[in-house]
């Protein structure tokens, strides 16, 4: 082998162990992207619960509000209307904040769950879903809007 063939051999095999290297660069970048994507899609998964446990302790804070979310409707002169008509106005801001950052966050299939208690919820709530209906349509974000029109039902 004369010494120019072997120069043009170390040549190519230079630039081809370079392009490896840049390939396998480029794809451990892809990997540590794909990482970050899915902690990030995990930290916003893992906020939304939260938001839940407010009206949770909003219940376990006033137990006698409970009936008006599981089929009473309630009385305008009842004591008890303005509580019921916050808790209703949080109980619908707080699915209308889930289901929308879920969607943004890439959950909209990993939301059943949480839309099925939330149908219950306004399936069983005539105060959550007159509060739904009298409210402006644009308030609420269309994935909560549509499960909230097909849940309240008269």
């Amino acid at each position: 082998m004369h010494t120019q063939e072997r120069y043009r051999a170390l040549r190519e095999w230079a630039t081809l162990i370079i392009a490896l290297f840049g390939l396998s660069s480029i794809w451990f970048a892809i990997v540590q992207e794909w990482d970050a994507d899915k902690s990030r899609r995990i930290a916003s998964y893992a906020a939304l619960a939260p938001q839940w446990l407010e009206v949770d302790k909003a219940f376990l804070q006033y137990p006698e509000l409970r009936p008006y979310f599981n089929g009473e409707k309630l009385k305008s002169a009842d004591p008890t209307s303005d509580r019921v008509l916050a808790l209703s106005d949080l109980a619908l801001d707080t699915m209308d904040n889930m289901l929308t950052l879920g969607q943004l966050a890439g959950y909209a299939n990993e939301m059943a769950g949480w839309k099925l208690t939330f149908r219950r919820l306004l399936q069983n709530s005539p105060a959550a879903c007159d509060r739904f209906r009298h409210s402006p349509k644009n308030l609420f974000g269309p994935t909560f809007a549509e499960l909230a029109e097909a849940s309240c039902v008269q």
